[in-house]
């Protein structure tokens, strides 16, 4: 990895994935998936490996011990290698907020200490349809 750009992360959980796979899939290095549910036919991680082969991502079954290991025990048998976002600033902001092409909801927040916190904040504002997150940090 060159110096300079940042090293690849996990992501965990099938909603992760897929929106990773839907909206930045030229960022995912591979995928892992939990080699049992994968053998039950489980509808959503077909619906994930059949996406990610259509992109050219490599998908490698893992053992449970293995993908809690990489991703943690909250893994819902799935997890992507990826590289993450860069961080916009304000113009990338501007700009992405034009293209929206309807006015944006945007949840704001500041000071937030938890580390815990933060994975859980998209989930409150679920039920009204808010704009995307986009991180200027």
């Amino acid at each position: 990895m060159s110096k300079g750009q940042p090293k690849p992360l996990m992501y965990s959980g099938i909603h992760a994935v897929e929106s990773l796979l839907r909206h930045r899939p030229e960022a995912v290095l591979e995928l892992f998936v939990l080699d049992s549910r994968a053998k039950r036919g489980d509808a959503r991680l077909e619906t994930l490996i059949i996406a990610a082969r259509d992109q050219g991502i490599a998908v490698q079954m893992a053992r449970r011990e293995s993908l809690d290991k990489l991703a943690g025990p909250q893994n819902q048998g799935v997890a992507a290698r990826a590289r993450p976002r860069r961080p916009g600033d304000e113009l990338a902001l501007d700009n992405h907020l034009d293209r929206l092409g309807r006015p944006p909801f945007l949840l704001i927040l500041e000071g937030v200490t938890d580390p815990h916190t933060p994975p859980r904040i998209p989930w409150a504002p679920a039920c009204a349809a808010p704009t995307p997150p986009a991180s200027t940090r």
